[in-house]
């Protein structure tokens, strides 16, 4: 990965980290932050993806569908049970 792109994404994850925290400090003082007067501190989630659904316009903690952890959970159960079953049948032979 080139330099420029290296540097490139860490700035948008830090502009999204502070976005979060301008987001929490608003909610919890009810101030919003300026910059230079003017500006408000903000961040376009448009081009944010979820790492949860994968899907566009906020980020992973935000998220109402459930988190791949639960997914993840059901699927080695599932995968385990199978493994038993397996295995049973190997010590029949």
């Amino acid at each position: 990965i080139d330099e420029d792109d290296m540097e490139e994404m860490d700035i948008k994850w830090n502009m999204a980290l502070l976005s979060m925290r301008a987001d929490k400090f608003w909610k919890r003082t009810g101030k919003k932050i300026s910059i230079q007067g003017s500006d408000v501190a903000g961040f376009d989630k448009s081009e944010v993806e979820c790492f949860n659904c994968h899907k566009m316009g906020h980020f992973a903690r935000e998220c109402r569908a459930p988190s791949n952890q639960e997914r993840v959970r059901k699927e080695s159960y599932r995968q385990g049970s199978k493994a038993e079953e397996k295995s049973s049948k190997a010590l029949m032979a």
